[in-house]
């Protein structure tokens, strides 16, 4: 089997839409950094919840990769590549979930990238920052940084893309909660006023390192949700709605042969089709045919075709990995909204569920059942809660009906909510024969994203399933999912108005807070009032052409086909 020649780059805070490999631009500030987990973590992890992956190990993709961008010069021709779900709006502030957003990365850059877990700020669009005082800190672009209609980036273009996604009011908003405004330095130099001081965890890799920049004169001259125009290598060419994004290299991008040019930045690859292929079956059946070339969401029924020894294997080959994905239920806990503010409803919903068995539902080739809302890729997972008395490792259906009995539940059914993704809706399906095996009765409501954001926002529904991850540190997730101010829009995720959430929160977040003791507080307290119910993570394996021969990750591992070196690249 193949092996991988290239490590993942952890990149910035939001989960859902953040990019990869390091450049070797000058940073003059870093964020607070951790030790990675180590791969013997993560197989000790595997071994206590029973998870066998098909390679015998779990590896996770925290290495930095440092080296030489190499751009070829004679390029592969294309990569179709399949995405697990559609992006429902290809604008750069659009939110959007899992695989919608691979897109983005060849096409957008933002001003830094985060140079693995917990790590240094790396320049992307940006070759440096410093601090000026608690509120301001001063960015200097690089100059000629063009888009595919050959405007520059300027600073004027970098506020603009900033309030515009201040005023977006989604989560990804709520990533630089803490900006206010910036204010023209020079062309080339911005400064960013924040509404108080950074001190959280992530603030500052959040607020330089997650929005994607753009020029204003792009933002008029297109519809930038149907016709996007970045500086990144490549170009959208083609857009289906629902079915398809193509990209192809561009002839003029700014970076190509530059000293801070990252792997990320290249363009190995002309062409880049990325393919919405929602049925784990049909993205083996893409393979078999030659429509796909890479996909990360084979079944686990299919998978074996293509592993060593497979009727496929010639052809292609695997990689597994543990994704820092969690797949999470909450309760929408608002009494004002839905039943599920009964504690003893809530009780009843998470003892009545069982990790394993959603986990084996979901499709996923393997998993690892979660004891948090998180998993041990993190460095503050702690191993005694794989242990601990709780419903996260024993499914007691007496409880759940004896919490039930006790529970203002009147029988009406519950609503399941979650994005139209198979895999949730799969989870979703197992949920609601496992809740009515105690008699609680649920419908399923799975939407586009957006849709499902908004009325998560307005608290329309009882039970929500989504996925979070953090690129750096465990109560960062938590931090997305649970933070009132964090959430301006969106408020917590489970529509909770509890000021110890906030407390525990707030202690745990801050650079000196990031200890055992306030991360176990704030995981029992959640455990305790059943806030929240992290289900599994998926051991993810993806099948790859030998056409790819060195592929190139970021932080959710998904693949960067420019980054990548093909058989038949020259340099």
């Amino acid at each position: 089997m193949k092996r991988k020649a290239l490590a993942v780059l952890l990149s910035a805070t939001m989960l859902v839409s953040l990019t990869a490999c390091s450049g070797s631009g000058t940073v003059s500030g870093t964020t607070a950094g951790q030790a990675p987990v180590s791969t013997e973590a993560a197989d000790a992890a595997g071994e206590a919840s029973g998870a066998e992956t098909t390679s015998g190990e779990i590896p996770m993709h925290h290495a930095s990769y440092e080296g030489t961008a190499h751009s070829a010069t004679v390029k592969h021709e294309v990569i179709n590549v399949a995405m697990d779900i559609a992006p429902g709006n290809l604008s750069p502030e659009a939110v959007a979930d899992s695989g919608g957003n691979m897109w983005k990365w060849n096409v957008y850059e933002r001003l830094f990238d985060i140079n693995g877990l917990g790590g240094e700020l790396v320049g992307v669009t940006a070759k440096e920052y410093e601090k000026i005082d608690d509120l301001t800190y001063r960015i200097h672009l690089y100059e000629g940084v063009k888009d595919s209609d050959g405007n520059e980036l300027h600073a004027s273009d970098i506020i603009y893309a900033y309030d515009t996604l201040a005023a977006a009011g989604n989560r990804m908003s709520g990533d630089i909660a803490k900006y206010d405004h910036g204010e023209i330095v020079d062309d080339y130099t911005v400064d960013f006023i924040m509404k108080e001081p950074l001190t959280g965890l992530s603030d500052l890799s959040a607020i330089l390192g997650q929005p994607y920049v753009y020029c204003e004169q792009a933002a008029k001259d297109h519809n930038l949700a149907t016709d996007p125009c970045g500086t990144g290598p490549y170009k959208v060419t083609a857009y289906q709605s629902g079915s398809s994004v193509t990209e192809e290299a561009r002839t003029d991008y700014w970076a190509e042969g530059s000293d801070h040019q990252s792997i990320r930045q290249c363009a190995n690859v002309q062409k880049i089709v990325y393919k919405v292929v929602a049925e784990a079956s049909q993205n083996a059946v893409g393979i078999q045919t030659g429509e796909l070339d890479f996909s990360g969401y084979v079944s686990a029924t299919d998978i074996a075709q293509f592993q060593e020894g497979g009727a496929y294997s010639k052809n292609f080959y695997t990689e597994s990995y543990l994704d820092n994905l969690t797949t999470a239920l909450f309760a929408n806990s608002d009494s004002s909204k839905s039943i599920c503010g009964d504690e003893n409803l809530r009780a009843a919903i998470f003892y009545a569920l069982d990790g394993n068995q959603l986990g084996q539902a979901s499709g996923a080739n393997n998993f690892i059942k979660a004891v948090t809302l998180g998993n041990a890729k993190y460095p503050e997972y702690q191993t005694e809660w794989e242990t601990a008395d709780n419903y996260y490792n024993v499914q007691n259906l007496e409880l759940a009906k004896e919490y039930l009995e006790k529970s203002s539940y009147d029988g009406s059914k519950l609503t399941i909510m979650m994005n139209n993704e198979a895999m949730l809706v799969n989870v979703a399906t197992a949920i609601q024969a496992m809740l009515l095996n105690v008699g609680i009765d649920c419908e399923i409501d799975s939407e586009d994203g957006n849709l499902v954001e908004s009325k998560q926002v307005n608290g329309e529904y009882d039970l929500y399933l989504t996925k979070m991850a953090s690129d750096d540190y465990l109560p960062i997730v938590w931090l997305r999912w649970y933070a009132e101010d964090y959430h301006t829009v969106s408020h917590t995720i489970n529509n909770s108005d509890d000021p110890k959430i906030q407390e525990l929160l707030n202690a745990v977040t801050v650079v000196d807070g990031n200890t055992p003791e306030n991360v176990s507080a704030f995981h029992d307290y959640i455990v305790e009032n059943y806030y929240g119910y992290g289900l599994f993570s998926e051991c993810k394996a993806d099948v790859i052409t030998n056409d790819l021969v060195t592929p190139c990750w970021n932080f959710q591992d998904y693949v960067i086909p420019g980054g990548c070196i093909y058989s038949d690249n020259e340099f």
